[in-house]
């Protein structure tokens, strides 16, 4: 009898939503920065449901002492939409041109840490497996 590992099903129940979400919420970096509601309400929500799917996952798998690669990646499904409100809410200043620029640098600066940390987060899955 071998043992292995079954990746599929935290691949279709845990990453593939997450990314999604990710999507969403790094989509309303692209809102114009007039509409300044529709960009924090629909972050929200994907914050909320990454929170709901963190709570389900956590509860589905068994304890440890340990901190796990699978909470370490559900961990910045939360943090990084709590990182796009925060852009949102540094860009609701009356100047629309100062509220464009924060947009922009934001969308930057999230763009280029949500890359990394995928990139250093699969080298690591990848040398552990």
């Amino acid at each position: 009898m071998k043992l292995r590992r079954c990746c599929t099903y935290h691949l279709w129940a845990t990453f593939c939503p997450t990314v999604l979400l990710h999507i969403v919420g790094y989509g309303t970096m692209t809102v114009p920065a007039e509409d300044l509601q529709s960009r924090v309400m629909l972050s929200l929500l994907a914050l909320l449901t990454l929170v709901s799917l963190y709570s389900d996952t956590l509860a589905t798998l068994p304890s440890c002492s340990y901190l796990r690669l699978l909470d370490l990646w559900l961990l910045f499904s939360v943090a990084f939409p709590a990182a796009v409100i925060a852009v949102h809410m540094a860009s609701s200043g009356p100047d629309k041109i100062t509220a464009s620029l924060v947009l922009r640098r934001g969308r930057v600066l999230l763009g280029v840490l949500y890359s990394l940390f995928v990139c250093i987060y699969l080298i690591i899955l990848y040398a552990t497996s």
